[in-house]
């Protein structure tokens, strides 16, 4: 997997405007991810678009959420 290329991802739980998010191409789930979208509990199983910090998977940020995934 190419860290520097934006993801897809599941969200699994949120938590405030940050949440943990399942990427199933590598099995990774990440820690808490800050949230260009404000997030509700109720978007915890939408498909998301993560990318990753200069690759580093420990610096998650959701770029948007794909409400119909």
């Amino acid at each position: 997997m190419n860290n520097s290329m934006p993801q897809k991802g599941v969200i699994t739980t949120v938590r405030g405007n940050t949440a943990q998010v399942l990427v199933p191409l590598i099995n990774f789930e990440t820690g808490f991810a800050e949230s260009c979208k404000n997030l509700a509990p109720e978007m915890e199983g939408h498909e998301c678009v993560v990318v990753f910090i200069n690759g580093d998977l420990n610096q998650p940020v959701i770029m948007g959420v794909i409400l119909d995934g």
